[in-house]
């Protein structure tokens, strides 16, 4: 609840974090205002790493580890997928998990839900039957696309996309296929360190090169702090989205194969405590991030 009162902050509603529209950022960092521009960069870098690890609910080490060639954007059916790699995860997961863009976008609203029992010549059946109505909803601030192109665009030096949505997802697949396969090894959130002022880009960076993997932890506090939740961690984020989905009614086997967990009753504890007045069977896990709470 904490987390997503951080990410729903009237400072951040229509903007991430830094509080910087992506054109706006790309023109102080080409300033090369010495420790200014590292600010800007460092700001960015940590606003994307927070989305990032909520909207995925990536463990603190994952989070240091992820590398460029983890996100395959797809215009075609408008998700960014993050891949995971067994060799870099907690649970050797190998599969893959998509977002959408959050910018502006369509979710259909569970207007009700009916369940009938009973038995018929095949024997017992229950059927549920839901009602749904469309809804427009916009909320720019937690968009994972946005952020990450906002990223990529701040650390690489390049005009960041005009556009979130399709526009954002071509943007991004044509930077990734245009990297060498070294490139695509690097880290998408490296230290930033003030021998960089003088670079323009990643170009001499190490693969091998990444935070600390108590930094997340350090970063979400630092920011969150300045909303009055400085006690948060990068844990905080992880149970915030299982929080978040289950209250949107994703099954409990959806959600484990989302979030990566291989016991029931770990992933319980996760949730367990969440209010049953919160979760609304049926809904999609995304609807429960972009809908007030009402259901409005």
């Amino acid at each position: 609840a904490a987390m997503r009162a951080v990410l729903a902050n009237p400072a951040c509603a229509a903007k991430p974090f830094s509080g910087l529209d992506p054109q706006v950022l790309h023109s102080a960092v080409k300033r090369k205002e010495g420790s200014r521009r590292r600010w800007w960069r460092i700001e960015t870098r940590d606003s994307a790493l927070i989305l990032v690890g909520w909207w995925w609910g990536i463990r603190r080490s994952e989070l240091v580890s992820l590398r460029l060639d983890q996100f395959e954007p797809d215009p075609d059916t408008e998700v960014l997928w993050l891949v995971y790699r067994p060799e870099a995860n907690k649970t050797n997961r190998d599969d893959r998990v998509g977002r959408r863009c959050t910018c502006d976008t369509e979710v259909d609203l569970v207007v009700s839900t009916e369940t009938v029992e009973g038995t018929d010549d095949t024997g017992p059946f229950r059927r549920t039957t839901t009602t749904h109505r469309p809804r427009r909803v916009q909320r720019p601030g937690i968009c994972p696309l946005k952020i990450i192109c906002e990223w990529i665009a701040c650390d690489w030096w390049l005009d960041p996309p005009a556009e979130c949505g399709h526009t954002a997802l071509v943007w991004l697949k044509t930077f990734l296929d245009g990297l060498t396969h070294a490139q695509l090894n690097l880290r998408i959130f490296p230290p930033i360190r003030n021998t960089e002022l003088a670079s323009c880009g990643p170009a001499d960076r190490d693969p091998d090169d990444r935070l600390d993997v108590q930094m997340p932890n350090r970063i979400i506090r630092k920011i969150a702090g300045r909303h009055g939740f400085g006690w948060l961690s990068t844990h905080s984020a992880r149970r915030g989205q299982a929080h978040e989905q289950r209250a949107a009614g994703v099954d409990i086997d959806t959600l484990m194969s989302d979030l990566g967990w291989l016991s029931e009753a770990v992933a319980r504890g996760y949730f367990d405590d969440l209010p049953s007045e919160r979760v609304n069977d049926g809904q999609t896990a995304l609807l429960a991030l972009l809908v007030d709470d009402d259901g409005a």
